[in-house]
């Protein structure tokens, strides 16, 4: 990840949809992205993810652009996935989300999930989202 001074690439002006996984660096587990819309001053996000708190967990939520150009969304409260039904939430989790390059197809992403005073880092890259590429 570069430092804090280098200014990420700022996403287009107008609204792209990406779907995918991925992955913590730390650990053999993954986040599945269902929708990542990202705008120049927003990044709207839907992911499911095991990793940290055990079960499956559903997070939704909008960060918002850092004069840095990373993109910030704090205290995210996340639904445990039963089955088809939502269960307990979870903490509070901060996701950070920076955007290494974009195009109408794919976007690298690198970013970290704040959980309990802990900093999980994630990166990958998403494809353009479709009905039939993003089930």
């Amino acid at each position: 990840m570069a430092s804090a001074n280098k200014r990420k690439k700022q996403p287009t002006p107008s609204p792209r949809v990406y779907c995918g996984e991925l992955h913590f660096t730390d650990a053999d587990e993954q986040i599945e992205v269902s929708r990542l819309i990202v705008r120049e001053d927003r990044i709207a996000f839907e992911l499911l993810t095991e990793w940290g708190l055990g079960g499956h967990w559903r997070f939704c939520d909008v960060a918002k652009l850092l004069p840095n150009g990373a993109f910030l969304s704090d205290d995210v409260v996340g639904t445990e996935m039963i089955g088809k039904t939502g269960g307990h939430k979870s903490a509070p989790v901060h996701f950070r989300f920076e955007i290494e390059k974009q195009s109408d197809l794919r976007i690298q992403i690198t970013g970290i999930l704040f959980l309990r005073g802990e900093a999980n880092r994630f990166a990958g890259k998403l494809k353009k989202f479709t009905p039939r590429n993003c089930s």
